[in-house]
């Protein structure tokens, strides 16, 4: 009996996100865990996969990276629709996924009601046989986070209605409405393991995923050297999402994959590389360094991890080949015109830290002169080649004496960029010292940012509490997704230094004796004291302006 592995055509229809492989040319399964780079996984093993082999699900994903379907694949969809033959057989790389469909589609009375991802024990009990001879694998995440990806998934959907995280993980939990379809899905548990012990025989980490993605295809015999980016990575850090009610939550419901795999809410606990890049003790008590250097060889992957670290940290990139092009045209590759040209790249970056933005350079700067030309800031030294593209500059690179950063492993540019950036940025510690800001922000406007800012100066951090008034109406016309999301926008410079929180509608704060709290004012100019959320409603509603007030983002 040929191993089959199905799941339900609306499921594949509606999202196709999901896919378990079943290979005969090279024995093995993969138990897809939902939000783990199974797409990737999937895009990067399909080309390997044999005429009889199957893949379900993961259609959109296939079909972009345009994945020749096999035979197996326009057989099946034969056998679900024969009236397609025409269609089925014309069907390319690039125009699939009504094959897939039809495909998935064939495989669904196998597992009659089940919905989702199949546990280990349904597809063991679908053919013994193949799960008795196959290598079996999977690939889990920090629960944590894995919560916050679903959230955004899900509610990024049609049909799902608009809610906090906080909100979500409940309802999540407990099957209500439309997320009663996923709830097996809270906890990865059941898909590795039978009776309580796990039943497969690799299990990689998303946290160090190059690594063991490059181990597991070892263990297949497969030349697969680097996973692709089948979807792009959602830049947040799931910490900012939860409150405590919501992570005992999530603690409680995965309980048996946090203890197995040592998961802690923490974003780079999880991670156990040697190669991590580590922060000098220096580099992590001083003020917030907002002049970043990434140097290295040329080739070495400076500029694309520039790349994925601009978005994480809303900052401006400065490369040196687009600055040779079009500002330093004078200047040759002569020593002096190095240096010279490193002096002006930092006397720029400085102007662009100067106004609270964070500023990235890239480029060789290959010798101690030139970097102390380019002048102070939090040095990443790209460190992965031994000879770069050019001989002359080979010769000339002297290694730093010191780097805040080194980066020396292989691995993807969002990987390292996560990394790189929960160090260079502030995250917000609960048992710090914190600001208190309550309010309705009904919309957040330039005089709630600079009095937050001012509190941010003076404590260090700050709680943005937005207070709940229940329905939507003419004075509170902004949800608090909206309502936070300006605030993000707002305060962008100051990531990590503040907290936004939704709360009830508290109208009166109260207390019976002294016990620590400073309560004071902080006075603002005139002009900032003369703006009225009030007046900024009715101008909205008048011209009809969905995104409310603009936010300066001048820090």
């Amino acid at each position: 009996m040929q191993a089959s592995v199905c799941l339900p055509m609306w499921c594949a229809r509606e999202w196709g996100f999901f896919a378990v492989i079943i290979s005969y040319r090279h024995s093995f399964t993969f138990l897809h865990c939902p939000k783990t780079a199974g797409s990737s996984i999937n895009v990067a093993l399909a080309p390997f996969l044999g005429p009889r082999d199957i893949l379900l699900g993961a259609q959109r994903e296939r079909e972009k990276a345009a994945i020749k379907l096999n035979l197996r694949a326009r057989w099946d969809a034969f056998r679900c629709r024969p009236d397609r033959i025409g269609s089925i057989v014309v069907a390319n790389a690039r125009r699939q996924r009504s094959v897939l469909s039809f495909q998935d589609r064939l495989y669904e009375p196998h597992f009659g009601q089940v919905t989702d991802h199949p546990f280990a024990e349904e597809v063991r009990r679908f053919d013994e046989a193949a799960w008795n001879r196959n290598l079996k694998f999977s690939f889990v995440r920090n629960p944590y986070a894995r919560m916050a990806s679903f959230y955004f998934y899900l509610t990024g959907r049609p049909g799902y209605p608009d809610m906090s995280f906080s909100q979500f993980v409940p309802r999540l939990i407990a099957g209500e409405g439309r997320l009663s379809k996923w709830q097996r899905l809270v906890s990865t548990w059941p898909i590795y393991t039978i009776n309580d012990r796990v039943a497969v025989d690799f299990i990689g980490k998303f946290e160090q995923l190059p690594r063991d993605f490059a181990e597991l295809c070892g263990l297949l015999d497969l030349p697969v050297q680097e996973l692709p980016h089948a979807k792009a990575a959602t830049q947040y850090d799931y910490r900012e999402l939860y409150d405590e009610p919501t992570r005992v939550l999530v603690e409680r419901a995965c309980e048996k994959e946090i203890d197995h795999f040592g998961y802690r809410f923490q974003t780079l606990e999880t991670t156990t590389r040697k190669t991590l890049p580590t922060l000098s003790t220096e580099t992590s008590e001083r003020k917030i360094m907002r002049k970043i250097l990434i140097m290295g060889l040329p080739g070495s992957g400076k500029t694309t991890l520039a790349k994925a670290l601009v978005p994480r940290l809303s900052a401006v990139h400065l490369n040196a080949d687009e600055i040779r092009a079009n500002i330093n045209k004078d200047l040759s590759f002569s020593v002096p015109d190095r240096v010279e040209h490193a002096r002006r790249m930092g006397w720029l970056a400085d102007k662009i830290a100067a106004s609270g933005s964070y500023v990235i350079a890239d480029f060789v700067c290959p010798t101690p002169e030139t970097r102390e030309a380019f002048g102070d800031a939090a040095v990443i030294w790209v460190d992965r080649i031994r000879e770069g593209r050019f001989a002359d500059t080979n010769k000339l690179f002297v290694a730093p004496n010191h780097s805040d950063i080194r980066v020396t492993a292989e691995g993807s540019p969002e990987y390292w960029a996560e990394q790189i950036c929960g160090m260079l940025r502030p995250v917000f510690d609960p048992k710090r010292p914190t600001a208190l800001f309550v309010g309705r922000y009904q919309p957040f406007h330039d005089g709630h940012k600079a009095l937050i800012e001012e509190g941010i100066r003076r404590v260090g951090q700050a709680c943005i509490a937005v207070r709940d008034t229940g329905q939507l109406d003419e004075k509170n016309p902004y949800g608090f997704e909206h309502v936070r999301s300006r605030i993000e926008e707002g305060l962008r410079h100051y990531l990590g230094r503040f907290t936004v929180v939704q709360i009830p509608n508290i109208t009166g704060i109260y207390y019976g004796r002294d016990v620590g709290y400073v309560v004071e004012r902080i006075d603002l100019n005139d002009e900032l004291h003369a703006i009225s959320a009030t007046k900024i409603r009715k101008s909205v509603l008048l011209n009809g302006d969905p995104k409310g007030v603009p936010v300066s983002p001048n820090a």
